[in-house]
């Protein structure tokens, strides 16, 4: 399995609603890229389900800080 470790969030505005948006950044750990991740479909999911990630569209799951070794 892949993974991505949690770097800092953001606030973006999305450009239909004009509306503010947390997005999460993570660090890939095989690729060294960084990507986001809407907070509130973070905040939604089970903690042990993976995400798609942009690289190479691979599953990988979100490492948050207290979760690293």
């Amino acid at each position: 399995m892949k993974y991505a470790d949690f770097v800092t969030e953001i606030t973006v505005i999305d450009p239909d609603t004009l509306a503010p948006v947390e997005v999460a950044i993570y660090k890939d750990r095989n690729s060294a890229g960084m990507f986001g991740v809407d907070s509130s479909y973070i905040m939604s999911r089970c903690d042990d389900d993976p995400v798609i990630e942009p690289f190479d569209g691979q599953k990988v799951m979100l490492v948050e800080p207290k979760e690293r070794a």
